[in-house]
């Protein structure tokens, strides 16, 4: 049996070959520059295994991608591009095989190619609460066992921070995102369906910044795919989220509000509230008034929000 890795660069294709093969046959950690050909004697057959960057009249070409690196329209031409030398009918053989599967974070292999991670930044006192969030924990009560990266001030130089945005519809979370990340990678005024992710540098951190799709407050259409996004959310995360942001306009927060806020965000999990930070958007409308009163104003509702988030809130003029 003959069988070729094929895929982007530092994607583990030899680390899969050697997988395979049960033994060190590829030099892994390295670039591969040209075509190495392998052979063992694998479950009782003989194979040939060559880690590319080409072969022909192979009889599978296994094509690596990893969990996590965005695989779009770009890198399916690319794919494309790179088998047309390949002799026979390439596509009726040959299969994806998925690497780095620890980041799929329980998710199904379904669910993850469903939801994928779109390719690729002020908000600058918000980095300061962001910063205080609890310490990571090992898990959490939630039913998906969420797994939280270190605050921003614990992360390992380059290590990417991952916030997700979550809210009702209307609640001005793709604008968040966009002031955040301080470019218009998210269409604001328009209803977010699924969970999207764009990348980008803010204030010297790589961040990764996930927006959910927002919950209805009256259960109109879509509730349930509402709540499973939600609920995916966080993987989208390959180190885990840093930090929630739950986007609430000034305009009003009534106890329908706060049930619909306890329903969703209690499908992360009681841990998540030690994450969150509060994210007031279309400040101006307070018209000067501080968020201190307007909070006292509101009443209970708000009041206990706050409280559930340890305080940590900011505002978004728009």
């Amino acid at each position: 049996m003959s069988l070729v890795l094929l895929g982007e660069r530092l994607t583990g294709k030899s680390t899969v070959g050697n997988a395979i093969l049960g033994m060190k046959q590829f030099e892994t950690g390295v670039v591969t520059r040209q075509g190495v050909e392998r052979r063992a004697l694998v479950a009782g057959k003989h194979v040939t295994m060559v880690d590319t960057p080409g072969c022909t009249g192979t009889q599978a070409p296994l094509l690596v991608v990893p969990i996590g690196r965005p695989f779009a329209e770009a890198e399916w031409r690319v794919t494309v591009e790179y088998l047309k030398p390949l002799q026979g009918p390439v596509w009726d053989s040959a299969i994806v095989l998925f690497t780095r599967g620890a980041q799929l974070r329980g998710r199904t292999i379904w669910e993850y190619v469903k939801r994928p991670i779109l390719p690729p930044g002020t908000a600058g006192e918000m980095w300061e609460q962001v910063s205080c969030l609890g310490k990571p924990q090992q898990g959490c009560t939630g039913p998906e066992r969420l797994r939280f990266s270190s605050p921003t001030d614990d992360l390992p130089h380059g290590m990417e921070m991952a916030l997700v945005l979550l809210g009702r519809r209307g609640s001005g979370k793709s604008f968040a995102a966009n002031t955040i990340l301080g470019q218009a990678a998210f269409r604001a005024g328009k209803h977010t369906t699924c969970c999207v992710v764009s990348r980008g540098t803010v204030a010297g951190r790589r961040l990764l910044l996930v927006n959910a799709p927002g919950w209805s407050l009256f259960g109109l259409s879509r509730s349930a795919e509402v709540r499973e996004e939600v609920a995916c959310s966080p993987f989208l995360c390959p180190q885990g989220p840093s930090t929630f942001l739950l986007t609430v306009p000034v305009d009003h927060f009534k106890e329908q509000d706060r049930q619909a806020v306890e329903v969703y965000m209690g499908l992360l999990g009681e841990a998540v509230w030690q994450h969150t930070l509060v994210l007031f958007t279309w400040g101006d409308e307070l018209r000067g008034q501080r968020i201190q009163e307007h909070v006292k104003r509101s009443g209970p509702e708000l009041q206990s929000l706050l409280r559930k988030c340890g305080h940590r809130h900011h505002v978004f003029n728009k």
